[in-house]
């Protein structure tokens, strides 16, 4: 048995102490990162949201299943500070916490934390490599859910006027506290270039990625994944970013509806963002931003329990210490 009111003060007490290392380390070193001057960062973000589907019941076929939807409130915030050894060698330490809490289903609440390393070492002017390690802790409706530890190794490389190519590999193992068939270790990489139109900040995108997950229950499953992304300056000071992902996922051995057939699935997603600096200093705010958000997903599977759309819409603002 999980004593989550242990485990949620002791991680609590671990991520304050790290944001305040963090902080204290940047402010004492004299490094330059970026174009605030310094080599630490603190960023925050509130937003509202709704949503019309929190459980990705299913939409057709099942008439006993209603969709649950909820406002709910979310908040985030992240500290990071970044060690330059020399011209090669650097070091990222950062901490993240993401907050959302639902009106009316408060048993969906979640709180996740993350903490994580990233050593970086600059190969040309033009190439580097980075190492990402980073530990994940799920609480959901106020009781732990899950753990996750992930090694990412990577590999980006600038190509000039023809944009930036990045190859990624990973590895997670996740400890699910609520349910053990659902332990997971997944193993997977993934390809994305970017394109960036000369004299502007804007950018179109494509990628492709693969995962293995390992189960130890009936979930195993191969997936694919493919993606296009983009950038777009508009009038007014107005950022559009927007992206389309499909995945395909085949299941080993999840029995589907139909008798004698595996489970399979193809997930459309669609996320849409505009945003806006309001102020570029607000008292000790910096680039105070809002930002208006939509992401909708559909589930088309052989599995009619699986068959769902869901949407979610948020509205926030966000700065930077």
């Amino acid at each position: 048995m999980i004593n989550t009111t242990t485990r949620c003060k002791s991680l609590c007490l671990v991520s304050f102490v790290f944001v305040v290392a963090i902080f204290i380390a940047g402010q004492a070193q004299g490094q330059s990162v970026g174009k605030s001057g310094k080599n630490w960062k603190v960023n925050f973000n509130v937003s509202a949201a709704y949503e019309d589907n929190i459980t990705q019941n299913p939409t057709r076929g099942a008439p006993l299943f209603l969709l649950d939807s909820d406002t709910s409130f979310n908040y985030s915030g992240s500290a990071q500070y970044l060690h330059s050894f020399n011209d090669k060698w650097s070091l990222l330490a950062d901490y993240e916490l993401d907050q959302t809490v639902y009106f009316d289903l408060g048993q969906y609440d979640l709180l996740s934390n993350s903490w994580g390393l990233k050593p970086k070492y600059k190969i040309s002017p033009n190439a580097f490599i980075e190492l990402q390690y980073m530990y994940m802790w799920n609480v959901v409706g106020g009781n732990s859910f899950n753990g996750v530890n992930y090694v990412s190794p990577s590999y980006t490389r600038s190509f000039g006027e023809w944009g930036i190519s990045n190859v990624r590999f990973f590895y997670s193992n996740t400890d699910n506290f609520q349910n053990q068939a659902r332990d997971a270790d997944e193993f997977g990489g993934s390809l994305t270039h970017i394109y960036i139109f000369s004299g502007t900040s804007n950018y179109v995108g494509a990628g492709y990625d693969i995962s293995d997950e390992d189960t130890s229950g009936r979930f195993d499953r191969m997936t694919h994944g493919f993606k296009l992304l983009g950038r777009y300056q508009l009038p007014m000071g107005i950022t559009f970013k927007g992206q389309y992902k499909f995945n395909l996922r085949d299941y080993d051995t999840f029995a589907a509806t139909t008798p004698g057939a595996i489970r399979g699935d193809d997930q459309h997603n669609y996320t849409f963002e505009l945003s806006k600096v309001i102020a570029s200093k607000a008292f000790f705010l910096n680039d105070l931003t809002g930002t208006i958000f939509w992401k909708r997903q559909t589930n088309d599977s052989n599995l009619v329990f699986r068959e769902y759309r869901t949407n979610r819409i948020m509205i926030g603002l966000s700065a930077d210490f």
